[in-house]
Parts: structure tokens; sequence; C-alpha cells
């Protein structure tokens, strides 16, 4: 095999190798990324599809997705979210109160509304881990 032969297949293989390395590294950085962004519209949706309405001097909460909050919150600190699993159970703390509350008749639909709107805002903000970034960990 001449050196100019030599050096074609050398380079041709490296480039495949490094190609494919990169490929899936890349792969599994936004598949993990994915899974992040799922798994906080979910508990957006969650929060988002409280229904409410007021009736004399309570509010008539229909909570069945709220529930969905706290196992959100478990998924992303077992993913390595650890921050954004926090902050939406949080979020789910002071959902949970308000609704308390409104039901109780101490708050009315405004401020329900005012609660589940921060509490929205708040879990759109939250961010991935860096974790992402690294080849091992959970995928």
């Amino acid at each position: 095999m001449t050196p100019l032969t030599e050096n074609i297949v050398v380079g041709l293989l490296s480039g495949v190798v490094a190609g494919v390395v990169t490929g899936l590294y890349s792969g599994l950085v936004v598949s993990r990324f994915v899974r992040f962004s799922s798994l906080c519209s979910e508990a957006h949706r969650a929060i988002n599809s409280i229904e409410y309405m007021q009736e004399q001097r309570r509010v008539v909460v229909d909570r069945n997705e709220s529930l969905v909050v706290p196992l959100v919150a478990a998924d992303l600190m077992y993913f390595g979210h650890k921050s954004a699993g926090l902050c939406v159970l949080a979020q789910h703390k002071v959902v949970a109160g308000a609704i308390y509350n409104a039901e109780q008749g101490q708050i009315g639909v405004e401020e329900l509304s005012e609660a589940l709107t921060q509490a929205r805002s708040s879990v759109r903000k939250a961010w991935p881990s860096l974790k992402i970034l690294l080849p091992w960990g959970r995928v």
C-alpha cells in the first residue's frame, strides 16, 4: 500500500469513527433535553388544566390533574434535574395551598388564578441540569 493510499484510509476511518461518536453523543444530549422539556410541559399542562369556578362564598375546584405534578417532580429529580424538580414541587405546594384556601372560602377566584399563573411561570422558567451534557448517567 502506498503512503498516499494509507493516509486516505486512515483519514477516512478516523473521520467515520469520530462522526459516529459525536453523532451518538449529540443524540444522547438531545434526547435528555427533550425528556426534560416534555416533563416540564406535562407539569405546566397539569397546572393549566385545573378547573375552578366561584360559587357563593367559596371556589369549587376540580383538581384531578394537579395530582400529576409531584410525580413529574419525582421524575425530574430521578433523571438528575434536582433544581427543576424542587422548583416544580415547590409550585405544587403553592398551588395546593391556594386550592385549599379557595375551597375554604379564604381567597377568591382572582387570587387562585394569580397563584396558578405564577406557578405556571415558575415551571416554564425551570432549567435542566448541566449533567445532561455528560455522556454517562441515565438516558
